[in-house]
């Protein structure tokens, strides 16, 4: 290639604002077919996102120079946009302005423009390769970015660069005094839809939350995906609480459409919780706090619902964390107590059975319901350490009672899913029963639904187990979750237990009494053993009786009771047989 297609001239430029010296080379091209072939590679940088021909607008005495010396092509080493200038660098009459790299200090810059020029003399097929270079790289780079910072499953934003932005954002507004908004949005229940999918039906339907949720949501909004759940960080500048509201609104009503996968469609549902800034604090850390507690408000209250930060739900979250901390340390301090609930059968008023219950009570707090603690203790490290000593103290129990009063009550303890994961529970069981005196066929596992679903070939194998040591297994909550046949029908299983919901309402609902009917003709059919629990009214209880449920347990009939008063119970009954 000839070098006469272009002349390099080079100056150097003080720029006082950086102190810095700059090199800045002038392209002057003589021939009109180079300029349009140069024109043609550069403008692939306008296809890269934050990149592309743009002017050096604080050198534009410099650039007057060059128009007036009739340069078509200036090479800079920085650059800063002005979205005020508005001419096109692009233009038959304006100069090309490639640009070579950010801002460096002298010895840099110029060892920069060796490199990418060689001699002060190019021609014209150094320059197009040295630009189309620059262009590949670039786009390299951005490719690489952006799986540096996003989900590879949605192509949503990762919580890393969420907080980059958001870090950002904060900043600005307390610049602006603009308010701004930070949304964690969850999926109610997604989990139990998503086990039901195949891997490729559970990536379409993630994709169709993610598209609808995007087409939510304002288009100002950075979404992103937590690192932890099923959580999705939204980032809304400029929203006061009004308008978070009025967002959050519409994404509960967008997300309620049904979906399809797999043929069937889905009803899903969202919790979201929010925390505005400044209002509600402005560090980062704090706000994604104050919005986490508020979904954590929502998804307790029910989910399908937003739930903003307050005063209410910082005092909630406060207490939360109090009763987590304290938790930690329950077991150690022996705050923790192992109660027993009667179960009786129906046609002989003899109890049968006996429920093993965890109650926990702090001098401080006082009696803390289970619905608070339980969840805390499933999510938590300690459940399996306290899974475990809750099945050891009950066993210990109840092996008194076969001693010293020759009981045959069975004893019915819950286990959580995470204590079958690496057959920790057959390990227990097994280590029980080998060091006490207690028979096998009294010991009851009670397991809900979901633990029965999360791993179907896992799980039978440590029934057949279970069922191989003598164990009986019972399904907890039956009808609240996936009430699928398929599963009664390959797992040996010994007792269904009515979930209270539908106890509750008996015999006044239509519905629940169908429902209730339906579940203990299945139940005798598949020869296992029917009991409803939370019964306490006696309408309820002459209805079970009626529809020839087996057994009951509830307040109607007696509240849980400490190992010692379990104890006298049975002495008593004893006695009078």
């Amino acid at each position: 290639m000839p070098v006469e297609d272009s002349q390099a001239q080079e100056w150097l430029i003080f720029n006082k604002e950086s102190e810095v010296m700059k090199y800045t080379v002038a392209l002057k091209i003589d021939n009109a077919r180079l300029k349009k072939r140069l024109q043609a590679v550069l403008r692939g940088f306008s296809e890269l996102p934050d990149k592309g021909i743009d002017w050096q607008f604080e050198w534009m005495d410099s650039l007057q120079d060059f128009d007036r010396t009739g340069t078509d092509c200036l090479l800079l080493d920085g650059f800063s946009k002005d979205p005020a200038f508005e001419s096109d660098p692009l233009s038959e009459t304006s100069p090309l302005v490639i640009l070579i790299g950010e801002k460096h200090d002298e010895d840099s810059s110029s060892s920069q423009f060796a490199d990418c020029l060689g001699t002060q003399h190019l021609d014209t097929y150094t320059l197009e390769q040295a630009l189309r270079f620059n262009i590949e790289k670039s786009k390299l780079e951005i490719e690489l970015n952006y799986l540096r910072n996003h989900d590879s499953a949605t192509g949503l934003a990762n919580q890393s660069l969420f907080f980059e932005r958001l870090a950002d954002t904060i900043e600005l507004s307390r610049q602006t005094g603009h308010p701004g908004a930070i949304l964690l949005i969850s999926i109610d229940s997604s989990g139990e839809v998503l086990r039901r999918l195949n891997y490729t039906s559970e990536n379409l339907l993630s994709q169709a939350l993610v598209n609808r949720l995007s087409a939510t949501l304002p288009g100002r909004n950075l979404i992103a995906k937590a690192k932890q759940d099923n959580v999705i960080l939204v980032l809304v500048p400029e929203a006061d609480a009004a308008e978070t509201e009025r967002i959050a609104q519409t994404v509960l009503q967008g997300m309620r459409r049904s979906f399809e996968a797999e043929e069937q469609k889905f009803t899903l549902t969202t919790s979201i919780g929010s925390s505005n800034y400044p209002r509600d604090g402005t560090e980062t850390e704090v706000l994604i706090r104050a919005s986490r507690a508020a979904l954590d408000f929502a998804t307790a209250a029910g989910g399908d619902q937003h739930c903003a930060f307050d005063s209410i739900i910082a005092q909630e979250s406060r207490r939360h964390t109090e009763l987590a901390q304290a938790l930690a340390e329950a077991l150690t301090r022996r705050e923790l107590e192992v109660r027993y609930q009667p179960q009786m059968a129906l046609e002989t008023s003899r109890i049968t059975g006996a429920e093993a219950l965890l109650r926990w009570h702090r001098a401080s707090l006082g009696e803390i319901s289970p619905e608070v603690f339980i969840p805390m203790i499933e999510s938590s490290n300690d459940i399996l350490h306290i899974g475990e000593w809750v099945l050891r103290e009950a066993v210990r129990t109840a092996e008194n009672w076969v001693s010293s009063y020759q009981s045959s009550v069975r004893l019915a303890v819950n286990v959580s899913g995470h204590q079958f994961r690496g057959k920790k529970i057959l390990r227990d069981v097994e280590d029980l029963l080998s060091n006490s005196s207690f028979p096998a066929d009294q010991l009851e596992l009670e397991l809900t639904e979901r633990v029965f679903v999360e791993n179907i070939q896992a799980h039978r194998d440590i029934f057949t187990e279970l069922k191989k040591m003598g164990v009986r297994i019972a399904l907890d909550d039956f009808g609240v979750g996936y009430s699928s046949l398929s599963y009664l029908k390959n797992f040996s299983i010994d007792t269904l237990k009515i979930d209270r919901s539908f106890v509750a309402s008996l015999p006044d609902s239509r519905d629940d009494a169908a429902i209730v009917r339906a579940i203990i003709s299945m139940g005798r059919n598949l020869d296992m053993r029917i009991i409803a629990e939370g019964v306490e009214t006696e309408a309820q209880l002459e209805f079970l009786h009626e529809h020839a449920c087996d057994e009951v347990q509830g307040h109607f009939f007696m509240k849980d009771l400490s190992a010692e008063k379990f104890a006298h119970l049975i002495e008593e009954r004893t006695d009078k047989e």
